[in-house]
């Protein structure tokens, strides 16, 4: 009997014993194989034509009284707006972008306060015209309505995400060329994407300012814009 007592101690001790002793060894080091990594950027690029102009035109008065500018701005800005909507223009691709009434100063001596001499009255609309065609002959209308500023014409596209997809999908392609290219001068091959990010350009649009003199007289070329991205890839390497 001792000796079957002392073989199931020996035994509850070696079964206590085992599970320490395999808690306390190492956990597998599952960081020491080191994964190699390729990062690339890729650029993409879309040009075209585009399909879409904005035009910011205002008109400004003065008089003696706030009130006197006020009327005749409103008037003239009627006006404007009526040409706008006579040429096909659309009432909810008219927006009022700035509106404003100061004094004006008259010229004092040194020394002497200031005295107003008029007010000023300034009514600023922009407008999208998706008619390029007839861009020009707008500009002249929009002169002879009452348009004494108009302060830039800029071009862009009515469906720039379109665009956009489109050079996303040529960013990709020349970042994986890029990373098949450096991954066969490594001795290497390309295994999978780990990680992706985008840096977007916005959209370059051709335009300028024009003063109302000279409006009518300018001739409009929408010419060509570009779209454009970056993609910052980073590939895993077998």
């Amino acid at each position: 009997m001792r000796a079957s007592s002392v073989s199931i101690k020996l035994l509850v001790a070696t079964l206590l014993i085992a599970p320490l002793a395999f808690a306390q060894s190492p956990a597998p080091d599952t960081t020491s194989a080191t994964l190699r990594t390729l990062s690339v950027t890729g650029y993409g690029e879309v040009m075209a034509t585009p399909d879409l102009a904005t035009v910011a035109a205002g008109v400004e008065t003065q008089a003696p009284t706030a009130a006197e500018a006020l009327e005749e701005n409103n008037r003239r800005m009627e006006a404007l707006i009526a040409a706008l909507t006579g040429a096909g223009v659309a009432r909810e691709d008219i927006q009022t972008a700035g509106f404003s009434v100061y004094p004006v100063y008259a010229e004092v001596l040194p020394g002497m306060p200031p005295k107003i001499d008029g007010y000023n009255v300034s009514n600023i609309v922009v407008v999208k015209v998706r008619r390029l065609d007839g861009l020009g002959a707008l500009l002249d209308q929009l002169v002879n309505a009452g348009a004494n500023t108009i302060h830039g014409v800029a071009f862009g596209f009515s469906n720039p995400q379109q665009m956009m997809d489109q050079a996303r999908e040529r960013a990709m392609a020349d970042a994986d060329r890029v990373a098949q290219h450096l991954a066969r001068l490594a001795g290497a091959q390309v295994e999978m994407v780990l990680s992706i990010s985008e840096s977007t350009i916005p959209p370059i649009y051709g335009g300028r300012g024009y003063a109302a003199a000279d409006a009518a007289a300018v001739p409009v070329e929408p010419g060509q814009s570009a779209v454009s991205t970056t993609v910052q890839v980073t590939y895993t390497l077998r």
